[in-house]
């Protein structure tokens, strides 16, 4: 195989969804070579599933034809197949090039007997890709995007959370991980199901408006978190990863925090933005959100939506009293680092601000209200 580009190689898992083809996009546009494992049996399924995501075809058919994009057919990590055959039959030629794995393969399922067979029988799978590289190229940097959902604490966890962090947990053992992405909401991610049960979140006003109003999302515009990512694994010197002697290194990518309550009113039609009355207010209201939010994990474990409503009650009593997270501005960022055990990495429009003592980052973009406000707006109009 002729190397087409002295930047390196990446290998993307799951480089064929929402945020792998984002991913696969930019690095090609930097002249990187690019392998994607899918489980396509054919070269024009492939195509066809980056081109849903708003490829540029232009982009696909002249990085195809220089060889400078490889599709690895009929790789499926759904761990329902052989990994030893699959594996065998991966030409290990493309993979001693792989500078970088990206692992941003996102598992669900369709019902809750599914949940935890489909995300621990595919993380498992994953770490034996992962593994397989390695032992091509013991350098290469591995990162993990995932969900906010793999370091939940709340007792007893929902299904989803809890195949979440048990994966989670899987891939952590195996000390295989560099860097441990987790994007709070993906702009163009969820809008689907968002737009769905927007009008029934639009109906918690008549107990409580607190319970949309009361906490804020942290947002990422896909295309955003593909230049932090790009940034982090694939600067134009030298990685920043290979700067930092942290591992795993947990990234909180961000372009800003937009309050949830105003991201639930921009997915309604006009025809639903109706003023509802509350119920509670006042100190009621916060004793109704407090046990709202204890009980109700404890009578429906394991019922995800009701789960959800309960960390939504919860997060905007927390938050009234400081319990919650903070967004960092920049200027307050600027402020922090000056502090013991804080450090600033910087490439504007990119800012990371690290915490040594929780191993971890925040990684932003930032944007202004307006700004979330219109990548949400958009989001809702292309769908």
């Amino acid at each position: 195989m002729k190397n087409a580009s002295n930047r390196g190689a990446i290998l993307i898992l799951g480089g064929t969804g929402f945020i792998g083809a984002r991913l696969t996009q930019y690095f090609l546009e930097r002249d990187w070579i690019v392998f994607i494992p899918t489980r396509c049996a054919n070269i024009e399924d492939t195509k066809n599933k980056l081109l849903s995501h708003s490829f540029s075809k232009q982009l696909l058919e002249s990085k195809l034809s220089n060889k400078c994009l490889f599709f690895i057919l009929n790789c499926d990590l759904s761990g329902n197949h052989d990994m030893t055959m699959l594996l065998n039959s991966v030409d290990t030629i493309y993979l001693e090039k792989v500078n970088i794995l990206i692992n941003c393969v996102a598992v669900t399922a369709g019902n809750l007997q599914d949940i935890y067979k489909v995300n621990l029988g595919t993380m498992a799978s994953i770490i034996e890709f992962i593994r397989y590289v390695k032992s091509r190229n013991k350098n290469v940097i591995i990162c993990h995007i995932g969900s906010i959902a793999e370091l939940s604490i709340d007792y007893p966890l929902a299904p989803y959370e809890e195949s979440k962090k048990k994966a989670w947990n899987m891939l952590l053992a195996t000390n295989l991980i560099d860097i441990h992405c987790l994007p709070w909401y993906v702009k163009g991610r969820g809008e689907i199901s968002m737009t769905t049960v927007a009008p029934n979140l639009w109906k918690l006003h008549r107990w409580s408006r607190k319970w949309l109003y009361g906490h804020t999302v942290h947002i990422v515009d896909v295309d955003s978190l593909a230049r932090m990512i790009g940034w982090l694994v694939g600067s134009e010197n030298d990685s920043v990863i290979n700067q930092i002697s942290i591992k795993p290194l947990t990234i909180y990518p961000t372009n800003g925090v937009l309050n949830f309550g105003t991201m639930v009113e921009l997915m309604l039609k006009t025809s639903n933005k109706k003023d509802i009355p509350s119920f509670f207010k006042g100190r009621i209201e916060d004793i109704f959100l407090k046990i709202y939010g204890i009980i109700t994990p404890m009578i429906f474990p394991k019922n995800q939506y009701l789960r959800r409503l309960a960390n939504f009650a919860k997060q905007s009593y927390e938050s009234k009293y400081g319990y919650h997270d903070k967004f960092y501005t920049l200027n307050e960022i600027y402020e922090i680092q000056k502090q013991p055990g804080y450090l600033i990495i910087e490439n504007a429009p990119l800012l990371g601000l690290i915490n040594h003592a929780k191993k971890s980052m925040w990684l932003t973009e930032q944007y202004t209200e307006e700004e979330l406000r219109a990548t949400i707006t958009q989001s809702i109009l292309s769908l």
